[in-house]
Parts: structure tokens; sequence; C-alpha cells
């Protein structure tokens, strides 16, 4: 489990429980409070990763290339990466060829779909790319290039960790903790259909939201100054 928070699930839990008993006392067990606070957690992530997707770049294993993918498009099975499984990512990030002269450091370009790369498989003028699709990582490699004991680097963005047991850290910074039991409380409230207090919480958790997109974007214009005229302004944070 990640060490991003000291806050566990039996702590996160025991709050949720606490601030549902005032408007549904007794209404929920702990599993299905378990299961909003993993689902809350994985919503907050989505919505902070703008800001706090640094914190979760992962390399996953190397894949090996052989001579005979040049020339082709190559599934390459992730399920048996450890870390880089599919279900551990969130988002594809980067790849970068590693060993072999002809792709030493090239970073090789991440298109959308399997047709996108089939594309440039017909296009003289590309020499390689890759897409992230289901399960696997595809790859087309021109055959003008050698690939022997050629290696692929696979860079992620990987998705937070669940909570599986009660001793199990929330997988986000402990600043974000009151959004994730906010974001709970709120589907709770929803299942239970208490509609205006869901709403006032859902409120609450796009206000904060907000608090932290200006908060990032004040910070983003302070470096850019800085870059600019070498001027050292002073944090807050």
């Amino acid at each position: 489990m990640s060490n991003l928070s000291s806050i566990t699930r039996a702590t996160l839990r025991d709050d949720l429980r606490a601030r549902l008993n005032e408007v549904a006392p007794d209404k929920f067990t702990d599993p299905e409070l378990n299961q909003w606070i993993n689902i809350a957690q994985f919503d907050v992530f989505v919505r902070l990763v703008p800001f706090i997707g640094r914190w979760y770049g992962e390399q996953s294993a190397s894949i090996s290339l052989t001579e005979s993918m040049a020339g082709s498009v190559t599934a390459h099975d992730l399920s048996s990466q450890n870390p880089g499984k599919p279900a551990d990512i969130y988002r594809l990030d980067a790849v970068i060829g590693d060993t072999q002269a002809d792709i030493e450091d090239k970073v090789i370009p991440i298109v959308e779909t399997l047709g996108e790369v089939y594309a440039v498989k017909g296009n003289s003028n590309y020499d390689y790319a890759c897409c992230f699709w289901g399960e696997k990582l595809y790859t087309y490699f021109s055959s003008s290039l050698s690939l022997s004991q050629g290696v692929l680097h696979m860079y992620y963005l990987r998705k937070p960790d669940e909570l599986t047991s009660d001793s199990d850290t929330m997988d986000l910074p402990d600043e974000y903790a009151d959004l994730v039991i906010m974001t709970a409380l709120s589907k709770a409230l929803g299942k239970l259909r208490l509609m205006a207090p869901k709403e006032d919480i859902d409120r609450d958790i796009s206000e904060r939201i907000r608090d932290i997109e200006r908060s990032f974007g004040v910070e983003t214009q302070m470096i850019q100054i800085e870059e600019q005229s070498g001027i050292q302004t002073p944090r807050t944070r």
C-alpha cells in the first residue's frame, strides 16, 4: 500500500459514519461504507489528477523486443507485469526505447487508438508508434529498424490503491481526507434519496475543488513569472 497518507480506512469510516448518523443513523454496514470510501477516493483522485498526478507516476517492468516485431503491429500482454498490470494504469504517459541503438532513448509516440497505430504503419514518414488498448500495449516499428535486444520502458500514471483492510491508509495526501469523506457521504445520501443534504454537500465539494484549482493556478503563474525574470517569490505552501 502507498504511504501518501497516514489516515486509515477505519478512521475514514468512523468519520463517515458519524456524519451519516446525524441525518440517517444506522443505515449502512461497515462493508457498504468501505465501498463508498473506495469509490470516493477514486472520484477525488480523478478530479485532482491535473494537480497531484505527478505523485502517482510509475514505471512498469521493461518490455522486450525482438527483430521479428519490425515491420508489424505487435500486441504486448501486460497482465503479468508487476507493476504495470492493466488494472493499475490510469493513463499511459510515456514509452521510451532503451538498450538497442536504433531506438535508444527514443520517445515512442502514444496514439489514442489501435487504428491510429495501423495508420502510422501505412505512412512511410513514421518509424514507430504505440497505444494502450484494452489490456495490451500495441507497438509498431518500421522494418528499417533493428530491434535486436531492444527494450521499452513504459511510464504511466497509476490508479490509487484500494483500501482492502482497516489498517490500509488512504492513497491520497492527508489534506484531502475531508474531500474523500464528503464525497462518500454524498454518494450514501444519494442512495438514501436524501437530496437536500446531498446537494449541500455537493456544493461544498465543488467549492473546495475550485479553491484547490485556484491555489494551483496561482502557484503555476508564480513559477512562470520566475522563469521569465529570475524573481524568487516566497512560497506560502
